[in-house]
């Protein structure tokens, strides 16, 4: 065994597959397979001859950043049915999960909250104070502070635009 360290994009679909961690056996018999239950939420093993891990449950980066499964591998199907020897092998995978732009960005100051499974930050909005018959120079001072965002994603910073889509023209 090779320990192994595979990632795996948030969102995945299930049945997506991680990786194949194979075991090889110096007699060439076939291997049987299986995952820890307590380690197995969200990955499964596709069958117990087939090593290939596959995503069981759609997994969000915001909750999980890596899942540690503990892969088991022996010689014999049932040990206690055949009253062979067997021989066993078992190897820790840290599985990492990568954060993906999947969040616009967020105005800020904002209060996060869940909507299901959708993931909001409710902004108030931005006030200023615009005296028409008074001419200003500088920036408009807006409250609770300048217009500001930043990533909806925790990890990612990607860069963020601005543009005014409507407003009144002329002025």
């Amino acid at each position: 065994y090779v320990d192994s360290e595979p990632s795996l994009p948030q969102l995945s679909p299930v049945n997506t597959s991680v990786g194949r961690i194979e075991a090889t056996d110096i007699d060439s018999e076939p291997l049987y397979y299986r995952l820890e239950s307590a380690t197995n939420r969200y990955l499964r093993l596709e069958n117990a001859n087939t090593p290939n891990i596959l995503v069981q449950n759609i997994i969000d980066y915001d909750s999980v950043q890596k899942i540690s499964l503990v892969l088991h591998v022996q010689d014999t199907y049932n040990v206690s049915e055949s009253g062979e020897p067997s021989f066993t092998a078992v190897v820790t995978i840290t599985v990492n999960v990568k954060d993906i732009d999947n969040r616009p960005p967020w105005f800020q100051p904002c209060v996060r909250t869940n909507l299901g499974t959708a993931k909001l930050c409710v902004s108030s909005g931005y006030r200023a104070k615009v005296n028409l018959t008074e001419k200003e120079d500088g920036a408009l001072s807006l409250e609770p502070g300048p217009l500001y965002a930043k990533d909806g994603d925790r990890n990612r910073s990607e860069l963020i635009s601005y543009r005014i889509l409507r407003g009144t023209t002329g002025l």
